[in-house]
Formats: structure tokens, sequence, C-alpha cells
């Protein structure tokens, strides 16, 4: 139960709970290991259960009131109440804190962040009594990087019966060699006539329906293919390593190694004891200080038998010589001459042939490269098959830096765009937003809502994926880190090879306050630029087009922003662009204007350039200097003002856009491509729609099918292969199926998105809905919504943001969202509803938000 089961599907508690009451039938249950709970000293037991205050039922397991247990955790968690439930379920009673050698419930878990009890030792309780001793030994770092180890003792009796142990314990097979012609040798050795005669053998003997007589024929079997394997291939042989011992570690070394040994144990045993620290380094430097002693006699006693043998046995000595230079009889005559050394690191730096004609205009153009990009010295480096042009700066840095030799190839090849490196930065935000997406956002942060069968974010990493000089995507928001987050990042780098990490933000911090709180770990590698996207738009997103215009723009651009059309009464909702139509430069910039400034609006899609932090520095400096600042009808310097508002946010739009307007470092990309924001539910349908539509083109494979043994599809819809779906069902346009999902006989499901584990029961009618996690809804059950499309009727209109009440007080009408575990009764109407989670229903509603 360790924090590497978070990817797994399913709870490992829920495991774990099937798994004991499995055993449970068997016999007594021992649970140990590390459970990852802390339970501080909470009762694993029912308190008072007993017949004093309620009649029980016969065959009732009552808990026994044993003794309350102890713990040095005073903190309790969310999965150390599951464990304790597990405990009361099952009748387990926890060792820590309770049995004898461990009464004062000591910490089992040493990490940076503190101590902790979260190792247990867990017994029925019918055996509690039967446990001697339980104790938990001191912290050791070398058996284990945080963790204590766990020893217990228990009294047992029982008998066996030797008859019963006749177990057939086969023989370990050998290893075997395989190779390519492995498969033919041993389909030859198959074919011998001593294996033939035993598998003729095999086939004709009767195979009773018993536990021996099918050991016992798996037995035959094997060993009828290992007598093949014996005689057609090669084994492995096993080799008996030789340990080298130096021959000055004498006897005295040894015994003191040994002792040094036996002290490291100790002393991992009690780190923080100044006694014992002090005798293991006093042993090893002594340890130390004989090793070298003993070989420097080693090696005096050598030069001391040279000196004898070079008068007594001259023979002898040279043959001592020679051995000692480890034979090094190399013929130092043919040593290569100083002069072929020189023409040989002189031809390094000697232009190939085959780039002359090229590196000569480039050079010809060098002396422009510093004031203005050439654009005709970019059509020589442009390459078709990448669609990428190098910028003037990085071919003269290549130029000035690598050698004028074959590597220069690199510099002329498809392969130029490796030079650059990029990043991905997508915001995420925090539990306070998303208030419009309740009650979908009560169960499931937004950013990782299913749209069109993925989560909201899977698509921006798949967009940023298909960029191939992205390196890492970040995700910076203030969620917690929970199961769910974690489980999308680990399985989105698996699928798309993509380094991902999610940075918590202390609290909220703005647009842009969170990049300049972890500019450190945005600026790691050294990324020439970095795309930075907010969660709640989704669109299909140009973002290989917008580094190749942000490329060609002048040397010193800070930014290019994402531009969409919109209507002029729609853009006072967005931030307004004003840009020169020919140079594309943002000459001015309004976040929601009172009035209409123009119809491109910000997209929400960024790529910068480094040196945007320059700015960012500037405004935060700005903040912090006119939070201590003492003006006129402020709080003192040392008072506190509610109307300040923290240093550390900062606005991307107001904070930065706005300044760097018409000062030639903000420019905007302008798309046609489909884009959309998701802040209601509403735009979650539309957004369904246009993402199925795109998977048209990019993954048809997503897309369900018609076909025999089918239900009817109509248009596009994306059904996850877990669901079950009864062939007379009709589904779409427009609808996404989550797994586990349960669709009936004749349902009918259209513009709508069923989420995990819901169930249409037969001939339900499901319209431009979203039905929550594990929700049911009846036979014969109609649950419809208004949809919140953009008026077709105007080019570039956008999905309106409306309020949930009207003036009046009455409910906008919009799709209908149904929460999690909520049970709909048949035949029964719910029209333009919202119904919070956990909610039994009990006949029709119409506009209403059922709490």
């Amino acid at each position: 139960m360790s924090s590497y089961t978070q990817g797994l599907d399913r709870d490992i508690t829920e495991c774990l709970e099937q798994e004991t009451a499995k055993y449970m039938k068997m016999g007594n249950v021992l649970l140990c290991g590390d459970f990852n709970a802390r339970i501080a000293n909470s009762p694993d037991y029912i308190l008072n259960d007993d017949q004093s205050y309620l009649p029980l039922f016969d065959n009732y397991p009552i808990d026994k009131q044993i003794l309350k247990r102890q713990s040095s955790d005073t903190t309790i968690d969310s999965r150390g109440k599951s464990l304790l439930d597990l405990c009361i379920l099952n009748q387990l009673r926890i060792l820590n804190g309770r049995v004898l050698g461990d009464v004062f419930g000591k910490y089992t878990c040493y990490t940076p962040n503190g101590s902790s009890v979260v190792d247990y030792v867990m017994v029925s309780e019918s055996i509690l009594d039967q446990i001697l001793y339980f104790y938990v030994h001191n912290f050791m770092p070398t058996i284990s990087d945080c963790h204590c180890i766990l020893e217990w003792e228990m009294s047992s009796k029982f008998t066996v019966d030797d008859n019963d142990c006749n177990i057939n314990m086969f023989d370990k097979s050998p290893n075997f060699i395989w190779s390519d012609e492995s498969p033919t040798n041993f389909q030859t050795a198959l074919l011998l006539p001593d294996i033939q005669t035993q598998i003729d053998t095999f086939n004709k003997s009767i195979i009773k329906e018993s536990q021996s007589s099918v050991d016992e024929a798996a037995a035959e079997l094997s060993h009828i293919f290992l007598s093949a394997a014996t005689n057609s291939l090669k084994r492995n042989k096993l080799r008996n390593k030789k340990i080298k011992t130096k021959k000055w570690f004498d006897g005295d070394l040894y015994h003191l190694r040994n002792k040094l040994i036996s002290y490291g144990k100790i002393y991992s045993k009690f780190p923080y004891d100044p006694l014992v620290r002090g005798h293991y380094y006093k042993l090893n430097k002594q340890y130390s200080k004989l090793r070298k002693f003993k070989y420097k006699e080693y090696k005096k006693s050598l030069v001391e038998q040279l000196q004898n043998l070079h008068d007594d046995n001259p023979k002898s000595y040279w043959k001592l010589i020679n051995d000692l230079k480890n034979n090094d009889n190399k013929d130092h005559s043919s040593a290569v001459a100083p002069s072929v050394w020189v023409s040989h690191f002189n031809g390094l730096y000697q232009l190939h042939e085959s780039f002359k004609e090229r590196v000569a205009k480039l050079e010809k153009k060098l002396d422009n490269l510093e004031k203005n990009e050439d654009k005709s010295l970019r059509e020589v480096c442009y390459f078709p098959e990448t669609e990428i042009y190098p910028d003037a700066t990085r071919i003269v840095y290549a130029l000035s830096k690598l050698p004028v030799s074959d590597t220069t190839t690199f510099l002329f090849t498809s392969n130029f765009c490796l030079l650059i490196m990029l990043k991905a930065i997508i915001l995420i935000g925090g539990p306070i937003k998303g208030t419009r997406f309740r009650p979908l956002s009560l169960e499931l942060a937004k950013p990782l809502f299913p749209v069109a069968g993925f989560p909201v974010i899977y698509h921006h990493i798949e967009a940023c994926s298909k960029v191939p000089d992205i390196k890492e995507v970040i995700l910076i928001g203030f969620f917690q880190p929970n199961d769910a987050l974690t489980r999308f990042i680990n399985s989105a780098q698996m699928e798309f090879k993509i380094q991902i990490r999610y940075l918590q933000e202390y609290t909220a911090l703005g647009t842009a306050g969170g990049l300049y709180h972890f500019r450190d770990q945005i600026l790691a590698g050294q990324p020439d630029y970095f795309f930075v996207m907010n969660s709640d738009v989704c669109g299909d997103f140009p973002l290989k087009e917008m580094l190749q215009a942000h490329r060609k723009r002048v040397k010193g651009s800070y930014c290019t922003i994402l531009g969409i059309e919109a209507t002029r009464q729609q853009s006072l909702n967005y931030g307004c662009i004003v840009e020169n139509k020919d140079t594309h430069e943002v000459l001015h910039y309004v976040e929601k204007p009172e009035t209409y400034i123009s119809t491109t609006i910000n997209g929400g899609v960024y790529l910068f350039s480094p040196e945007i932090f320059q700015p960012l520095e500037l405004i935060f400096k700005q903040n912090l200097d006119s939070k201590y600042s003492c003006k006129e009808g402020r709080f003192d310097v040392f008072g506190f003002d509610p109307n300040i508002t923290t240093s550390e946010v900062i606005r991307l739009e107001q904070d930065i856009f706005v300044p760097l307007a018409s000062s030639g470092k903000l420019f905007v990309y302008d798309t046609k491509r489909f884009w959309s924001q998701i802040k209601s539910t509403g735009a979650a349908i539309y957004a369904n729609r246009h993402y199925l539509a795109i998977y048209q083109t990019t993954h048809k494979d997503r897309l369900a099918t018609n076909g025999e043994g089918k239900p009817k599809i109509i248009g596009d819809v994306t059904i996850h292969p877990t669901a079950q779906i009864h062939p007379t069902a009709v589904l779409g346009p427009n609808v996404s199926i989550g797994k586990y999902a349960n669709i009936g006989e004749g349902v009918r499901v259209r513009e709508s998105i069923v989420l995990e584990g819901a169930t249409l029961q037969d001939h339900s009618c499901v319209l431009y809905s979203i039905i929550g996690w594990n929700a049911v809804v009846g036979s014969w059950t109609r649950v419809e919504g208004t949809p919140n499309d953009p008026n077709p009727n105007k080019p570039f209109a956008k999905i309106e943001v409306t309020s949930i009440f009207t003036n009046d007080g009455k409910l906008n009408p919009s799709i209908t969202v149904i929460g999690s575990n909520v049970q709909i009764p048949s035949e029964v109407v719910i029209l333009n509803s919202i119904v919070l989670p956990d909610k039994s229903l009990s006949g029709s509603y119409k506009n209403q938000i059922i709490l």
C-alpha cells in the first residue's frame, strides 16, 4: 500500500479487503508490511460491543474489550481510516503499541519530512493472546531507506502428518542457450525414436481427475521436453568465480576488517549515539592506516627481493621485472611522428568539398545577421521536410563553435531542428476555480474531466507531443497532489514518451506568478522557447505554425499570442488585441474592455522566449516595493492592509501584455481552427462534439463503427473498450461513453457524455446531458437538457458564458448534469436540471437544482 500502488486502476485497500475476507474463511489471518497509513492511537475495534445497549442477533462476533493501543504518531489520515475499517470489519488487531516490546508505539518510518508509524502487524483477534512479543528495531540506513525492521514472536502448537507431505519437488531445469538454430534442433530432437516412444506412451495414458494424477502427468511431460532439450540444446556452464586476494592482505587486516563491519552495523543501529560514532571512525582510521602500511611493506619486500636477485640470480631478476611490467612489450619504435599529428589536426579544420559553395554564401551575409535577419540566408538553410527555419542567432553560433570538418554536415541536414529545445507549461489552476463546472468538479478536477474519451489536458499534451522539439511538459497549479492526477501523469508519460511533471503553487499566484515562481525549473536545460497553455481552452492547436512564425520574428521578441476571431459583442468578454496586419505586432491590448476594441481575442496559448522573465522580474519587484511603501491613506509599513494583493501574484494579461504592446516584442498568430473555452458543463458538450470531429482526420480508430452485434452508431461516437452496450441501443451523434459504463436494451443517447460506471437501463433516453460517475438512470426515463451552442448565424460566434440564474431568480435553461452516484427511478423526466452527487430522486424535475 505504498506510493508505488498509486498507478493501479483499483484501490489497493479494496484488493486487500477482498483477499483478507477470502483467507478469513480458511482460518486466522496475519498481515504485516508498509500500509502507508497513519492511524494515531484510534481504536481498531468497536467500543462497548456487547448486548448492554442493543440486543444482538445470534452468531454476532462480539469484539473483545482489549488493551487500548499507544502510538508516538498523533496523526490520522484517510488511508488510516480505511485501515481501521478493515480491522473492525475482519476483527483484526494491531500489535503496534499494544504488545510487550512496544508498549509506547514506536515510530516505524523516518523521512526528511518527519517520523511516523506506517508499518504494522495485524493478527486475528482469536490469536492475539498467542503473541509473545512485538519489537520495532532501530532505524538502520544500510537496510532500508526509511523503514524499520518489525520483529515478533508467537506461540503455536501443531502436528504434521508425514503422509500428507509427499509433495513431488521437481528438479530445477538447467539453463539452455537459445539461438537461431535452437527451434530447428529442438523439433528434430522431438522426432527421435526414443522421444516419440515416450510421447506415444504419454498420449495413451489415462489421467484421472485428481491432484496426484495431474502432478504425475505434468512431471512426465516435463521430463519428455527436458530430454529433447538435453539432446539438442547447449547448456550454460556454471563457473565458479575465484575470489582474487591480494598478497599483502594478511590475517591482521582480515580480522580488523570484520571488526569494522560489526561496528558499522552497530553504528547504523544507533546513528545518533556519539560514543558509537566516535569508536566507529576511530576503528576505521586504524584500518585505513594499517592497510596502507601493509601495502607499503609489501612493495618494500619486493624491492629487497629484486636487489638480492640482481646479485645472486640475474635471470630470475629480469623475469620478475618483466612480470611487474605486466608484459608491456610494445614496440615504441613505431610511434607516430609529430609532423603526422600536426597534419592530421590541420585536416580536421579544412572545409569538406561538398559544402564549400553553401558556406561561401553564408559567409557573405554574416555581417547583416547582427542587424537584421536576412530572408535569403534563411532560405539557404530552410529544409522542406521539417518546415523549420533556423534562426540567425543559431546559425552564427553554430558556425563559430563547430569545427569546419565532416561534423559540419550536421548543420546542413534536416536534423538541424534537433539543435533547439522546447518546453510546454500547462496552467491547470486550483480547487477554488471551476465553480461553474460543479457538481462535476466536486468529484474530479476540471483539467482531468474526460472530453471525447480523454481528460481535457490530455488533448493539450497530445498537441505538444506532435512538436518534436518539446522535451518536457510541466503542469503548474495549486491542486493538492492526488491519485487521479498521479495516475494521469504516469499514463501520459508512458503513452507519449515525454517527461511530464506537476509543480504545485503554495497559493494562487495568477496566470504569470507561477511561471516566475518556477522559473528555475522552466529554464533548466536552457530551452530556446516554451509554450504556455491555459487548461480551460480546447481546440485544434497550431503549435508548429506558431513556432515557425515566432522564429521568423525580429530578434528580441518576447512572445507570440494565439489570436482567435470573435464577434464584436462577444469580444468584450475576452482579452482584445489590436495588431499590425502586415507584421502581426500587437499594438494595443486590453483585457475584457468595456467598449469594442477588436474582434481578435486572446486564445490562451502563448509561445515565449526566455527573455520574458525580464519583465516578469520587473513586475515582481514593483509589486514587492508597492507592498512595503508608505503612501498616504495606507496602513503603516508594519501593519496589515487587506487591499494590497500578494506581491507574488502576477497577471499575464494585465501586468505583462498591456505594457509590452507596441514595444516590438509582442506578436500575435491568427488562426481559423476550432477553438473554445471550457468554463461550464455546457461547453464540455460543445468541445466533445468538435474533438470527435477532429478524430475523423487524426484518430479514426478512436471512433466507433457499425457492425453485426454492435449498437447503431450515428455520426461521431467514442466508446471505451470496457463499456457494455446492448446491440439494440442507438448512440450518436457526438456521444462519449466512459469505461465500465452499462447501456441497456433500446437506449437512445445523443449529444451527451456518459462517465465511468454509469448505467442507463432499458429504453431510457439521454439528450444533451452529462451522466455522472456510477449514476443510474431507470428504465423508460428521459434525461434531457438544452444545448448552449454558439449562434450558427453569426460567423466566429463563441459559447455564451451565462449565469446559472436569470435576473428574476429562475434557472437558465442548460444541459442536464447528473452528479456521481445519483439514482434516478424509472419512467420519470429530468429536464434542464442539475442533480448534486449521492441523491436518490423520487419523481420528475424541470429547471431545478436538486440539492
